[in-house]
Order: C-alpha cells, then structure tokens, then sequence
C-alpha cells in the first residue's frame, strides 16, 4: 500500500485551518502571522508523530526568513522501500495549493532520475529541495488542485508497540475471526502482512521508530529533571542519555546521537544554549518544593481577589538596577586571538556603580504614573544649583540616594507624589518581600490611601522570579531596550554615563514602552507570572517594534545617517540623533508630551 503525499499534507492543512482560520494572502506576513507560524511549527511537530511516516529522523528543512515552516521531507521505508515523501507545507499567510497537484503516475517510481529532479524542482520552487532516485515520481503535472478529494482518515498512522501487543493477543485469543472482522475492529490493521511484521517487532523489542520515540522521550525527561535542579546540561550529555537508552536496545544498528539528531532535538524541544544569570545555594535548591508550593499559593490567593477588582486595578511594583556604563560581553573579531578586549569610559567605575528605576504597571497593560529614578549622589542629595541645570523629563520622576538604591523614605515619596493622583477605587498592589517597603504601615497610615479600597499582597520570600510580574518579561524588556542604545553609542564613541544622559534615556524608554502598542506585552506579563487566567493574546516585543524593520533610512527630512530604531508612537524609522540627541519624546506626532 502506498500513501499519496497530497492527501496528507492536504488532511493536515485542513487542521491547521480548522484551528487556527485563514491567513491574509494579499500581503506579506506581519508580525502577528508570524508569531502565528511559531505556534503551528508546535502544531506541526505534534501533527507529524500523529502521521508517523519517519523511518528514523524527521528531516525538517528550517524556517525561511518570515519565520515558516518552508518545507519538511519525511523517509518512509515501511510503505515502500527508498520512497521519499514530500509535503510542501503552507506559508504562514497562506498555503499553495495551486501548487499541490495530483499525479496520475505518483504512485510509481520512476525510473529517469533527471526528469524527477526537474518537476520535483518545478513543483518546489521556494525549496529547492530536488532530490535523487530515491524522490518517488511525485512531480505535480496537472494544472489545477480541482482533483483534490481528502478525508483526514485516509492518512497513515502510528501503531505503538503497546497496541501492536494489544491487537496480536486478541487475534490470538479469537483464531477463528475472520479478517475482514478484525481489520473493522482495529483501523490500524491494513493487511495480514502487518500481524507478521509486528509480531517480529515485539520479539524483537519494538521497530526503529518506537525505539527513537523511547530515546526522544527519555532524553527529554533526563533534560528536565537536570533543569529542574539547575545543573548545567550540553549537547554531550545529551547525546550521552540518547545512547545510553537505545543501547538498550538489540537492534541499536548506527544510532550514535549525531550533532544532526542533537539539533533536531533541541529545535524540536525549543532548547537552546543561554547564560547563567542568577546561582542558587545548594540550601536554597533543597527547599525549592516549598518555594514552588508558596509561588502556587500566592498566585490562588491572587486570583481569589480578582473579582473584586479591574484589570486597571491590579498593579504590580519593582525595582530594577542599572549600571551607569554599559558594554557587550560579546563581540565579532578575528579568529585565534589570545585576548579579547572591550573597552569602557570608566570600567573600575561606572560599570561597577549603579542607580535604581522602579515601575508599577497594571493587568490592563498600562504603566501607572511616571516611572521613579533614583540616582547615585555622594552627598545623599540633588542640590538646588544641580536641580535648575538639570535634563528635565517631563515623564520622570527624581530623587537620589548615597547609594543609588530606595529606603522606606523613598517609598513614602513615591506614594504620595506618583501613586496617590493614579490612585483608582479599588487597587491590588502586588509588590515583593523587599524590606524598605513590606512595611505595611506604609500603606495604611496616609490620608489619600485611608479614602480608597487599597489593598496590598506581599510576594513569599524567593518567589518573585516565578509570581512578579515586572520580574517574568517587562524589566527584561527595558533592560533590551537600554543596552541596545548603549551598545549603538558606544559605536559612535558617545558618552552616556553622566547624569543628564541617565534622565534622557530612561525618559525615553519609558516613552517608548507607555506606546499603545505594548499593551498585549505589558499584560503578557502577569499571564506569565500565572495571576491572570485569560486567553493569552499575540502581542510584538521591543525587538519586533522597535529594531525589525526594512527601512534603511532616517525619516526625518533629508536625514542620510543610518536607521537605529523605530518609534512605538509613530512608527517612523529614526537615526540615533534623531531618536535621542533631539529628544523624540517632544517632536513625535503622537506623542502626549509633544511641545
């Protein structure tokens, strides 16, 4: 029995379109559609265990540019011997069907090797995925895709080893039923040969697929329970487990875990290779059940309080620290150098000394009030000389400290000149375990607080990297956002470092953020931390926003420098001068601090 790839491929678009709806074709993808391919590309990898006509590996030819699934190759020894089958999958704003065609001859093999290349490249154009004798005579000729007649059912699926088992004992117990019978009674029975074949399968431990699947599965949770205790893991030890399981196996044949397997498994598992951050006592890893278990109360405690209040009305506040200089620990140079430099304005001093930002934003995805900035003064105070000279933000607020971190006092300020006129009816505010204000005499004693139904939860000590909402996404977005300006004036030898320099950026990104655009984001963050229980919309990130775009030109008039961000209000493609030398912030169109 043969399988016709169109069929397949078309059972499988029918799904996809069932779940996720039609695409746009007019145009090309946005970036929503794109975050759309990632979720089918899970969708997809799921959708082919279903089919399961990999002999040993799915060969997945990547992602194009746009972010989709361009084409996918699938070996199949079991229908036919060296057939190859190819599924020319969907872009994600639309799938070709015109050029998915029947042929009458698909289920041959053909015998001229060059003609096979030629339609099959003819047929692929985006891929060029033309193979050898072994691509089966599945070159689309006819000029329509009208032949097409796909039920979901027709399609080949995967029979484990537990079910062959299952299906063999009962034509065991029932010697006399006859096949017709059976073959009704258990849909994956195709032909009297398949009894034969599995029955040698289990005697022999299972078929090469289901010892790939045993491998993908135990390596995977070997993975996780190393992750689970913070160990560092690396591509040896993940080959290391694949051969150590399908050792088990007799018929092991040539599995040697390659650095192909290793790749297809990490894309496959989305694993990737990322910096260590944070370490954790060995103390602090032993009693990480109970932190989990108070990170699960708190979040039920949150969601119990939830009918009480808007989304407007659920806030979240943090602190994040920031160096006064920044500078890439990576960077392109020749191969073979012994040393790698960097260099900073002042790396014994302002890469080392640090002032503090702190935000509240809320479950409706707004930043509440003016962000507060604290910065690092010897004196412990901003002088009245200093305070006239300075770089005034019309969207920050300022204080400073010896050390460039907030105190109780500080947090008495915040209350009082950037909470109390945001101040709502009703308002949760989720704040950590941070003793300058866990205080909660802080928030009872002021008069504008006593008029207001103000409510306030601590975050369980150790629990913020899970439950806050600042924590999970949004400070590591404007983190994102001040280096990458860092890094683009470091380029051109720029200095920010001193005090008017830290205002005008955090000003700006704080403009950048408060964008309507970055509502779904700012949201996204309390889904994450698991206080909100909505339907998780698409949203676009720093990055999409603000450094995708294919403009290659300032917008302002007769500008020549080179682009380096695009605006979240306006969406005009700026240089650096433009964007933070003449302060966008007062010339954007859409700006609500336009002069």
């Amino acid at each position: 029995m043969t399988v016709n790839p169109v069929r397949v491929a078309k059972a499988f678009l029918d799904k996809v379109k069932s779940e996720f709806g039609e695409f746009d074709t007019s145009s090309e993808p946005n970036d929503m559609e794109k975050q759309a391919a990632d979720l089918l590309f899970e969708k997809f990898e799921e959708m082919t265990l279903e089919y399961e006509l990999v002999e040993e590996n799915v060969n997945l030819f990547g992602k194009s540019n746009n972010n989709c699934i361009k084409n996918l190759l699938l070996s199949n020894k079991v229908i036919q011997k060296n057939m190859k089958i190819i599924f020319l999958m969907y872009h994600c704003n639309g799938f070709p069907e015109n050029e998915l065609q029947e042929d009458s001859t698909a289920q041959s093999v053909s015998s001229s090797q060059s003609s096979q290349s030629s339609e099959l490249a003819q047929s692929s154009q985006s891929s060029e995925l033309a193979q050898s004798s072994q691509s089966s005579e599945l070159a689309q000729s006819s000029q329509s895709s009208a032949d097409f007649s796909v039920e979901p059912t027709s399609t080949i699926e995967f029979v484990s080893l537990k079910e062959k088992a299952k299906i063999l004992n009962f034509v065991k117990e029932h010697p006399h039923r006859r096949f017709p019978a059976l073959q009704k009674r258990f849909g994956p029975l195709k032909n009297r040969g398949d009894l034969k074949r599995w029955a040698d399968q289990i005697k022999s431990e299972g078929s090469r697929i289901d010892m790939l699947k045993e491998v993908d599965s135990f390596t995977l949770k070997q993975f996780s329970n190393a992750r689970n205790e913070f160990q560092p893991v690396h591509d040896r030890d993940l080959a290391r487990w694949a051969v150590q399981r399908a050792s088990e196996y007799s018929f092991r044949g040539n599995f040697t875990a390659s650095k192909e397997w290793i790749n297809k498994f990490k894309r496959k598992h989305r694993i990737s290779s990322r910096k260590v951050t944070n370490l954790i006592s060995k103390r602090e890893l032993a009693n990480q059940a109970d932190v989990l278990k108070s990170a699960e109360d708190f979040r039920n405690a949150i969601k119990e309080l939830q009918e009480k209040y808007t989304l407007a009305g659920i806030w979240n506040v943090d602190q994040i620290g920031f160096q006064y200089e920044y500078f890439s620990n990576r960077t392109l140079t020749h191969t073979g150098e012994r040393f790698v430099f960097g260099s900073a304005f002042s790396p014994k001093n302002n890469v080392t000394h640090s002032y503090t930002m702190q935000y509240v934003i809320s479950a409706a995805g707004v930043i509440i009030g003016k962000p507060f900035l604290c910065l690092k003064e010897p004196s412990g105070k901003l002088g009245e000389n200093v305070i006239s000279k300075m770089f005034k933000a019309p969207n920050i607020e300022i204080t400073c400290s010896s050390s460039g971190k907030l105190t109780t006092s500080h947090v008495k300020y915040f209350l009082k000149e950037v909470l109390a006129p945001e101040l709502l009816d009703k308002v949760l505010y989720i704040l950590d375990s941070w003793t300058g204000h866990v205080n909660l005499d802080l928030y009872t004693e002021p008069e504008f607080l006593k008029k207001v139904d103000f409510q306030v939860k601590v975050i369980p000590k150790h629990c913020t990297p899970y439950v806050q909402p600042l924590d999970v996404y949004f400070n590591l977005q404007l983190k994102q956002l001040v280096k990458k300006i860092y890094d683009y004036a470091n380029t051109q030898n720029k200095r920010l470092t001193n005090r008017d320099h830290i205002i005008k950026l955090q000003s700006l990104c704080h403009f950048v953020l408060s964008a309507p655009s970055f509502q779904r984001m700012i949201q996204y963050c309390f889904i994450k931390a698991g206080l909100l229980e909505i339907e998780r919309e698409l949203f676009q990130n720093v990055r999409d926003i603000c450094f995708t775009f294919e403009s290659a030109k300032c917008k302002s008039t007769q500008c020549k420098k080179p682009v380096f961000i695009r605006c979240s209000w306006c969406y005009k493609v700026l240089c650096f001068d433009h964007f933070y030398e003449e302060y966008h912030l007062e010339s954007c169109d859409m700006s609500p601090y336009q002069k």
